[in-house]
């Protein structure tokens, strides 16, 4: 004979799969969202910003073909130097020459002797545009110093307290 009730637990129970199959389905969809969200989000715009350092360091190098050693350096704003066996460049956001100056290991030397008193050891300087003039840049472990080109004055000096 023929149970209907037999029927009706059938379909609950079919009905019971369907709707955790469903939101199962929901939560992966909401988890999938939020991965490639976040990884849009955290990860485009350093992209972006890597792609667009790489476009302005190759038009500096079509022009200037002998520099090497780019460095990024933002403080004010943002500049980039390069060196090559006898001078350093530096230039603006837009790969503009904003000035060049004959390499000096005299100079070197005593901005490296500075930047010793202030805790630095093992370090080579990077060059930056801080203010309005070239600079030494100095950055080791939380110390940022940095020290004008041409009369080796501090102009920037800091020391983060690290917890």
């Amino acid at each position: 004979m023929y149970n209907r009730g037999d029927e009706v637990g059938r379909n609950d129970s079919l009905l019971k799969i369907q709707s955790k199959l469903i939101s199962l389905f929901m939560v992966l969809l909401l988890l999938i969202l939020i991965v490639v969200n976040y990884a849009l989000n955290i990860s485009g715009p350093a992209i972006k910003a890597e792609a667009e350092e790489k476009q302005m360091i190759l038009k500096i190098q079509e022009e200037y073909p002998q520099c090497e050693d780019f460095y990024r350096h933002s403080f004010r704003y943002v500049t980039y130097s390069a060196s090559d066996a006898e001078k350093i460049y530096w230039f603006n956001q837009f790969g503009e020459l904003i000035q060049s100056k004959t390499k000096t290991a005299a100079q070197n030397a005593e901005a490296l002797r500075i930047a010793a008193e202030y805790g630095f050891s093992d370090i080579t300087p990077v060059y930056g545009y801080g203010y309005e003039n070239a600079v030494y840049v100095f950055e080791q472990k939380g110390t940022y110093l940095y020290l004008d080109y041409d009369t080796l004055d501090v102009v920037y000096y800091m020391k983060e307290k690290l917890v």
